[in-house]
């Protein structure tokens, strides 16, 4: 149909086109990298989360609000801080996703980068007058499984820590508790969901039905899990998840298999709140944690090595 209205179908071309590419990246690094290249590029990737906390000290200052040069009148663009990502509760999620990056080299400055990570995220929230909360229930099951992996300290006691200072922080800013609109986006999508509950509607069907909807600015359910029903059904969901299950039961040797698990992880966790695996940054990241992981695991570095030896 779109070919003989000599259009081209980018709506639901694009899903399928960052699925390809997210597989293209996994075979890439299976068959390509070893040990030492997974831990140089982690180093790297370390270091563009580092550039995403300068970039929003300076947009907290008011010194670097770039995105505003494009989209002046975008509210969620020009918050005080959301660094390369573009939106402040995106950041949020992202920011406490790659926590374990700087518990895995656990160096002095490493920590400073955390204490300033924290520090962002209280004063703003990363966003105006509408605080994210995804990145401190992300951060807070990230720190909660390392100190009990890695430090051997009990899970409830570092978790009742963490609850007590979020609930702190909630009693100082009661938006944090705001879910910004996603109970009326669910509803309003309710019916869909129920029709296409068992094979789903296509990727890219909420992208390609939102302009015609009541709710002109929603093109995500802002809940992956959720989307996921209505576009993949049932069906794909549980797919997925069974996958997230399996990858969960993987036992891990060493601290950075366990940096990696707990990226992907993280990223799963944060998929309740948003919808990262619609962002090219942050599904990347985790794709490649996921990739790496499994690189470790099943020794695919190894048998590239012994295929170009011989």
């Amino acid at each position: 149909i779109f070919q003989t209205k000599k259009t081209y179908d980018i709506t639901h071309f694009f899903p399928y086109f960052n699925f390809l590419c997210l597989i293209i990246l996994y075979k890439i690094i299976v068959q390509y990298l070893n040990r030492q290249n997974i831990e140089f590029c982690l180093l790297c990737l370390k270091y563009a989360v580092v550039a995403n906390l300068l970039i929003s000290v300076l947009q907290f200052c008011g010194v670097s609000q770039f995105f505003t040069l494009f989209y002046a009148d975008n509210h969620y663009l020009n918050n005080p801080v959301n660094g390369f990502i573009g939106n402040g509760t995106h950041l949020s999620g992202f920011l406490a996703m790659m926590i374990p990056v700087f518990l895995y080299y656990g160096k002095r400055e490493d920590y400073l980068c955390l204490a300033l990570m924290g520090i962002l995220l209280t004063l703003s929230g990363t966003s105006t007058g509408d605080p994210s909360i995804s990145g401190w229930i992300v951060g807070a099951f990230v720190i909660s499984y390392w100190m009990f992996h890695v430090k051997r300290i009990g899970f409830l006691p570092v978790l009742g820590i963490i609850v007590i200072s979020f609930i702190l922080m909630s009693r100082h800013d009661p938006l944090f508790l705001n879910p910004n609109g996603r109970l009326s986006i669910w509803s309003y999508y309710f019916p869909l969901i129920k029709n296409w509950f068992i094979t789903g509607a296509g990727l890219g069907t909420v992208n390609f039905i939102y302009k015609d909807s009541e709710m002109l600015n929603v093109r995500h359910l802002h809940m992956e899990y959720l989307q996921m029903i209505l576009e993949i059904g049932i069906i794909g969901l549980v797919l997925a998840c069974n996958g997230i299950k399996k990858f969960w039961e993987y036992s891990v040797n060493d601290n950075l298999e366990f940096t990696l698990k707990l990226i992907f992880l993280a990223f799963c966790l944060n998929a309740v709140f948003n919808y990262p695996m619609h962002l090219w940054l942050i599904s990347t990241y985790a794709g490649f944690a996921y990739s790496a992981f499994m690189v470790l695991k099943r020794g695919d570095h190894a048998r590239f090595d012994e295929k170009t030896n011989s």
